[in-house]
């Protein structure tokens, strides 16, 4: 209609790794969500509980899940192992800037979901998508400065350094303000090669919250 913009909504997307599947988020994941939000070193270097308080699953399940998508500004998935097809973990973008193509992409991973790799192979499969798929340009990950874990994980997803920046964001903390940003560009491979490249990783890769 004349006088309406049209608002991008985020694409559905499901991605499947040798050992994660991403999907959206729906209220039955409310209480693995609770729990990945509630660990004391997520809430360490997440940026969300800071600026809203703790954090409803229900609610990052739902409505605000829902709202991110209406507004074309992301979307909230879980990460689920494929073993015991448990949610041991969330993924969510934010930032989505349609005329650059560029969107963010955070994670968190449950405690005991740790130290396996499974946030980089989650973060990897789900920036390929955007880019190969759904015709993203850049997809970026901020991560404090000291929360080397983080910056181990992006590096294993194949994100490389863009800048660190010195806004002041919660996400900076502990250590003072600042960022750092690492981007992945559209990679120059076929999806088959990219498939075959992530069934290669070993088990140990390192994992953290943003």
């Amino acid at each position: 209609m004349i006088g309406q913009v049209a608002v991008r909504r985020f694409p559905a997307l499901t991605v499947s790794t040798p050992r994660t599947e991403v999907r959206r988020l729906v209220a039955t994941d409310a209480a693995a969500v609770d729990e990945v939000f509630g660990d004391r070193q997520t809430q360490r270097w997440l940026p969300l509980a800071e600026a809203a308080g703790q954090i409803d699953g229900r609610a990052w399940c739902t409505e605000l899940a829902r709202q991110r998508r209406d507004s074309g500004d992301g979307d909230h998935w879980a990460v689920v192992r494929r073993e015991d097809q448990r949610v041991v973990g969330c993924l969510w973008t934010r930032r989505t800037d349609w005329g650059a193509r560029l969107t963010e992409v955070s994670y968190a991973i449950a405690p005991h979901a740790r130290g396996y790799g499974l946030a980089a192979e989650a973060v990897d499969a789900v920036a390929i998508a955007l880019i190969l798929e759904h015709g993203f340009h850049r997809v970026e990950l901020r991560v404090a400065p000291g929360n080397v874990a983080s910056r181990r994980v992006a590096e294993k997803a194949g994100f490389s350094y863009r800048a660190c920046c010195a806004t002041p964001v919660s996400s900076a903390r502990p250590g003072g303000p600042g960022v750092v940003v690492l981007r992945r560009r559209r990679p120059p491979l076929s999806p088959s090669h990219v498939r075959s490249r992530s069934s290669r990783r070993g088990p140990r890769d390192p994992d953290a919250t943003p």
